[in-house]
């Protein structure tokens, strides 16, 4: 996008020439319309390390407050 100057990727479009998908454009379009039924257990596995972090820090909230030095 970039290099062309594009200001919107239209993967649809993009998708159109690889046979294999199987797929028209409208279907491709139907299935990127709901992504989190694409993200499997994403959302759940989320929440929980989310929750540990949670006990983590309430357990040590001055560790929680640590910032590491630059790596370069």
């Amino acid at each position: 996008m970039r290099e062309t100057g594009m200001e919107q990727n239209d993967l649809v479009i993009g998708s159109r020439g690889i046979s294999r998908l199987g797929l028209d454009a409208a279907a491709l379009r139907a299935a990127f319309a709901k992504p989190l039924e694409f993200a499997g257990a994403a959302a759940e596995q989320t929440k929980a390390f989310v929750r540990t972090v949670e006990e983590i820090v309430a357990r040590n909230p001055e560790a929680a407050k640590y910032e590491a030095e630059p790596i370069l």
